[in-house]
């Protein structure tokens, strides 16, 4: 749980997204680009100007049909193989839909607005679905290549690894909707410059996947040996202190949540934490880890609203009567 290896694995999982998909074809010219993609791909599409046309003399005009909102930016310029391109930068989400990308984009002369090329769009930007089995008990290490789970009605518990972090997560599955379980070990840049000295592990889940029942995550530690706090990393960006419990035994913190999100394990107290437990993402605090509301045996808190209730009634007839004797 070293900062350089937190680096590593940082570099190592920034390599499986971002990457530039360079054409096989030339759209307009030679069919429509239609290889699929991930989202946040970057996807470079040689142009073979003229050699006495420059890209400054060109305008590019969006003519999409389908899939603009998965598309980040649109331009021109010299691509990674050298070659002036036209580079379509796809946006990074981490759902599990899939955005169809269709129409046209074409570059016309900026002087004259005639048309020098056309380049047809017919590709699929979605993240790859892993393969399960249909067994109860199922055991899936994530790795980021497929990170889209979409379980069988078979399917009733899972426990996920995530590969090259010591950390699982285990939550009962009924009828579970499709998650993308993508996560980073990627640090977090802020944090790890307001604590220099500090020991840090990060791991965040892109997606901020859901579950119908509240699961266990469980982030061990490197050396039981040393005192070590979690905390969580809201969607502003600010630290909250986690409610993990540290269990001594398993050498590891032991989180009950139903959504999985962004997390940060620490040697030290961490500066500008908040002392407030972070929301552990329940659709509803009151539940257990069966999904059930919980009732205790005592019914002590039926018998304190029943007693409130009639409190309640004795006022109002009370009033009535009083309102009565006043009246005559």
């Amino acid at each position: 749980m070293k900062k350089t290896m937190s680096i590593l694995l940082a570099t190592a999982f920034a390599a499986t997204t971002g990457l530039t998909a360079f054409a096989d074809t030339l759209p307009g010219e030679e069919g429509a680009y239609t290889t699929k993609q991930n989202p946040g791909a970057t996807v470079e599409i040689p142009l073979n100007l003229e050699e006495d046309m420059d890209l400054d003399d060109l305008r590019i005009y969006n003519k999409l049909t389908s899939g603009k909102s998965a598309v980040e930016s649109i331009e021109l310029d010299r691509g990674e193989n050298g070659e002036d391109s036209l580079i379509l930068k796809l946006k990074s989400t981490y759902g599990v839909d899939t955005d169809e990308i269709e129409g046209e984009i074409q570059l016309k002369k900026r002087t004259s607005g005639s048309l020098v090329k056309s380049f047809e769009m017919d590709f699929d930007v979605n993240w790859d679905k892993a393969q399960l089995s249909e067994d109860a008990e199922l055991t899936e290490t994530v790795d980021n290549s497929t990170p889209v789970y979409e379980f069988h009605s078979s399917n009733k518990n899972v426990t996920f690894s995530f590969d090259g972090v010591d950390a699982n997560f285990e939550v009962r599955l009924e009828d579970q909707d499709a998650v993308n379980m993508y996560f980073s070990t990627k640090a977090d840049k802020e944090i790890t410059q307001a604590n220099e000295d500090a020991d840090l592990s990060f791991l965040s889940f892109e997606g901020k996947p859901e579950f119908d029942f509240r699961g266990t995550l469980n982030y061990y530690v490197e050396d039981t040996d040393k005192d070590w706090y979690m905390y969580e990393i809201d969607s502003k960006g600010k630290l909250k202190t986690s409610a993990a419990k540290y269990d001594e035994d398993e050498g590891a913190f032991v989180l009950k949540t139903s959504t999985l999100g962004s997390y940060v394990v620490s040697d030290m107290k961490l500066k500008n934490a908040d002392k407030a437990p972070a929301d552990n993402g329940d659709k509803d605090d009151d539940k257990n880890e069966s999904g059930k509301p919980e009732n205790p045996n005592t019914g002590a808190n039926d018998f304190v609203g029943a007693a409130v209730a009639l409190g309640a009634v004795s006022l109002v007839a009370a009033g009535a009567v009083a309102a009565k004797k006043h009246s005559k």
